[in-house]
């Protein structure tokens, strides 16, 4: 090849990279900053399939608006937004209005063709040992929610897309009251009826606190089982009922089948893995049918009777239950004669 032909080649060799080097660069730059998205540009990445990430908000009268670009801005190229995530912020009152919003900001993440929002929620973050222990976390990173005074801890991968689709189902206490009176009818637990399955737990004043771990566990299993907690002081026909001995005391009531939990650790993944199918390695028992009235009070005049008969008046308890075990007899014996005995004949046949 000739030295001509060579220098051709370098040049165009060099031209070409300098040219990738600039696209790269341009396009590193374009990734590092929001993409303005308006009422069309959001109906073609919906049409697309595309995953986006869009900021709602205002310029004018929203102080919260500004500090919510500059968070957002932030998580901008973090190696935590999956690949092929679009980051965006919008300011379209036409986008607004279709999406249904009232307040802003707001946040929405669009994939599959469908969005999921995160809204008025406050974010947060802590290093704080003493609220680590408070809460009850042994390892980090942990994602908590805090709603309604009470909240529900994130077991799934820390991730956007996992997180933002976790939100919206955990925005609501999953968390049921059940009692003496509702328990039944509610749960239909003897019967394995259409309720579904449930999670109970037995607890009171004295026990652990698992409301957050039911919470929690209540979201990850949302459609699939119901979660309830008993208070044990005013449930006691629930607490004689299931023979509940301590607490808490956790019990999966499934198909008319009832499965105590039983493991060593009591905590929200273990709780997890037991619904999902450990629940299987311990005894499956049958659901007790719940008691009558008349159940209660033959209880009730049993438990009398016997202590009567352990205590000073013995003679005067045997005596009357003598007495009403002969009535009883007797009338039996009376009944009896009435239907054996036949008819006497008249005068004269």
């Amino acid at each position: 090849m000739k030295p001509s032909v060579w220098r051709q080649v370098v040049l165009f060799v060099s031209v070409a990279a300098v040219s990738q080097l600039c696209c790269i660069a341009a396009a590193d730059e374009a990734t590092e900053k929001l993409v303005e998205i308006d009422l069309e540009t959001w109906q073609e990445a919906q049409a697309e399939g595309r995953k986006l990430l869009l900021l709602l908000y205002k310029t004018d009268g929203c102080d919260l608006c500004a500090q919510a670009v500059e968070e957002v801005n932030m998580i901008l190229g973090q190696p935590e937004i999956p690949y092929g995530v679009e980051l965006g912020k919008s300011e379209d009152p036409a986008l607004l209005s279709k999406l249904g919003f009232k307040s802003v900001p707001t946040l929405v993440f669009l994939r599959d063709k469908s969005y999921v929002t995160y809204d008025g929620v406050e974010l947060g973050k802590s290093e704080d040992p003493a609220l680590l222990s408070k809460l009850g976390f042994k390892s980090v990173p942990t994602l908590v929610f805090l709603r309604d005074k009470s909240y529900v801890t994130y077991d799934g991968e820390i991730e956007v897309e996992s997180m933002l689709h976790w939100i919206p189902l955990a925005a609501e206490v999953t968390v049921r009251d059940l009692g003496d009176k509702s328990f039944e009818h509610l749960t239909q637990a003897s019967t394995g009826a259409t309720t579904g399955d449930w999670l109970v737990a037995f607890s009171g004043p004295d026990c652990r606190d698992v409301t957050s771990m039911l919470d929690s566990v209540g979201v990850s299993f949302k459609g699939k089982v119901n979660v309830a907690l008993v208070n044990m002081p005013r449930s006691p026909e629930l607490v004689q009922r299931f023979q509940i001995k301590h607490c808490p005391h956790l019990i999966y009531f499934r198909r008319g089948k009832m499965y105590r939990y039983d493991l060593p650790t009591l905590d929200t993944a273990s709780l997890r893995s037991f619904l999902d199918g450990f629940y299987k390695n311990s005894k499956a028992e049958n659901v007790p049918i719940p008691k009558s009235q008349f159940d209660y009070i033959t209880e009730g005049v049993a438990d009398f009777l016997k202590k009567q008969l352990r205590g000073d008046n013995r003679n005067v308890a045997i005596a009357a239950v003598c007495a009403v075990a002969v009535s009883f007899l007797v009338v039996i014996i009376l009944c009896c004669r009435s239907v054996v005995e036949p008819p006497s004949k008249k005068k004269g046949e």
